[in-house]
């Protein structure tokens, strides 16, 4: 484990296996993890700093009182984490191509983050700073967006996001025809398909 405490800087740690141990006051800048597996690894009152994870196994990893700042998941797993347990103020992230499935960022400012072919089923949403986020390619099924800030969000090319607009904050959001279809289905509204509409004109 003492390759991974301390303070690293532009250090490379590849293919590292840990898993179960809590790591404090380690500090990581511009630090690259690739092919490591830390499940239910903990990091307490750490900071990450321009870090990427790249194909790493991170499946119950805890950021207790961590700074994530300029954080990329690129590949591999990161499911069931809990973000609300992190630094929410400088909190910066990306994700790319990762499984973040039963993750939870309820709460926290996450405006112009970009989840791009991600696999994001059953996270938790609720009352997130959305605005300006990107989820492209992105499979949301059982993603329930409710009290969330949307504005200028673009959720098209994702499969089964379901948003509550009576209680999200919308404004230019971009999203795909499916997806506004199964809004309005929400609120009990019903949206005539096209072949109603010619057949109505027609008639």
């Amino acid at each position: 484990m003492m390759l991974l405490e301390g303070d690293f800087e532009d250090e490379t740690f590849e293919d590292l296996e840990a898993s179960g141990v809590t790591i404090e006051r380690a500090i990581y800048e511009r630090c690259r993890f690739v092919g490591c597996a830390f499940e239910e690894l903990a990091f307490s009152d750490s900071r990450f700093v321009d870090c990427s994870f790249e194909r790493c196994n991170l499946v119950g990893v805890r950021f207790v009182d961590t700074l994530l700042q300029g954080v990329a998941f690129e590949g591999g797993r990161a499911m069931g984490l809990d973000f609300t347990q992190t630094r929410k103020l400088s909190l910066s992230l990306r994700f790319t191509d990762a499984k973040v499935d039963l993750s939870n960022f309820a709460g926290l400012p996450l405006r112009g983050t970009r989840f791009e072919d991600c696999s994001l089923r059953d996270v938790i949403f609720d009352d997130c700073d959305l605005r300006e986020s990107v989820f492209k390619g992105s499979d949301l099924a059982g993603a329930v967006f409710r009290h969330v800030k949307l504005a200028r969000a673009d959720l098209r090319k994702t499969r089964s996001a379901l948003i509550d607009v009576a209680t999200c904050s919308l404004g230019e959001t971009q999203i795909d025809v499916d997806t506004a279809l199964a809004a309005l289905r929400d609120v009990g509204l019903h949206c005539a398909s096209l072949e109603e509409m010619f057949g109505q004109r027609d008639a």
